[in-house]
């Protein structure tokens, strides 16, 4: 009996499959879409041409040695030394030289201090060549060799790592609605559901079938955002990989769910396309994907399921943070997908016809 179930799965999975590569439009809202934003967030991001980096030197220590470093830096034809101060402008990279980082008789070990550096990974290539050469200068004049690590921002270096956690929630979304919901309307609405249902084939067999296809797909959603992130624009998530996949797959489960939901109140096919834009424009503009708005926006973003997803994958991802804490997104995303899952369990039926 089991055989003949996971036989089933494979032939219906292999068919849906194929069916999903002949649907260019879910194609292009699934996957093309969320790449599409990926690389013009990456390109306009890190195309920002400015001809020197904002650079402040926060000094606790105050020696010649700390000195020689914040002036040989201040040479250096690609930096522009700004001062730190509550009404200047953010400087772009921030170097923190704790007291005895550099004068061995303050430290006992000046070896082992650390020249603490805060850059994001587009500038981190740069700062290193910066920090290395003035090792070498400074060790040439006298003051010890020191140490230093790179530290991300508190916050996202750059617009594009404050996005991609927005698209991986959108292209999620786009499983949920344009690769579920949409499918199932028009199969209910031109038969296909209804006649694989009078065949030998279970309809839990079915209905597994359709979930496993969507979380392959999802699979390969995130993989691919996260790899042209990586890839082409030198992302660096800072995450547990295994958090980011976990935080993923609930939020898939949750959207596949409100696709089945979706699918099944609507009355027709065309009612539930229009249902699905209006759900799909709610959830994009009002359901702080991108950002949180303040005010009465957060509140209205808090209705959202969405607005869970992406909270949580802004924190997994990068470690930026979150409105609420990474367990509590889980739970609501958790009871959003069992309110989902009621309501396509009332509604939902295999023909359209079938609605009393």
């Amino acid at each position: 009996m089991r055989s003949s179930m996971t036989r089933q799965i494979g032939t219906l999975l292999r068919g849906h499959l194929r069916e999903v590569a002949r649907n260019r439009l879910a194609t292009f809202f699934t996957f093309l879409l969320p790449l599409l934003f990926v690389v013009v967030f990456g390109f306009s991001s890190s195309s920002r041409a400015t001809p020197k980096l904002a650079l402040a030197v926060d000094d606790h220590e105050h020696s010649p040695a700390s000195s020689m470093l914040t002036s040989w830096l201040a040479g250096q034809a690609v930096f522009e030394l700004v001062p730190i101060a509550a009404d200047a402008p953010p400087a772009e990279i921030t170097i923190t030289i704790p007291a005895g980082a550099l004068d061995r008789t303050r430290s006992g070990d000046g070896a082992r201090a650390t020249v603490e550096v805060t850059s994001n990974d587009a500038q981190a290539p740069l700062v290193t060549q910066a920090l290395d050469a003035a090792r070498v200068e400074l060790a040439s004049h006298g003051p010890p060799a020191f140490a230093y690590t790179l530290r991300p921002p508190r916050e996202a270096g750059n617009l594009f790592m404050l996005m991609l956690p927005g698209i991986i929630a959108m292209a999620l979304l786009q499983l949920g609605l344009f690769s579920t919901a949409s499918p199932l309307l028009t199969a209910r609405q031109t038969g296909t559901l209804r006649h694989l249902s009078t065949t030998p084939v279970s309809r839990l067999a079915l209905l597994l079938a359709q979930i496993a296809l969507r979380l392959l797909i999802g699979a390969a959603q995130v993989g691919s955002i996260l790899i042209a992130a990586v890839v082409m624009f030198h992302a660096a998530p800072t995450g547990q990989p295994i958090a980011i996949a976990l935080v993923a797959a609930e939020g898939a489960v949750m959207l596949i769910a409100i696709g089945y939901a979706l699918a099944g109140v609507a009355p027709s096919r065309d009612a539930g396309q229009g249902l699905v834009l209006l759900v799909n424009f709610a959830m994009v503009f009002l359901g702080g994907i991108f950002f949180a708005g303040p005010g009465p926006l957060r509140w209205i973003a808090m209705a959202t399921p969405i607005s869970y997803l992406a909270d949580a994958l802004r924190q997994v991802v990068f470690g930026a943070p979150g409105q609420h804490a990474v367990i509590v997104d889980a739970i609501a995303m958790a009871a959003w997908t069992l309110a989902a899952t009621a309501l396509a369990l009332k509604t939902f039926t295999f023909d359209m016809r079938e609605r009393g």
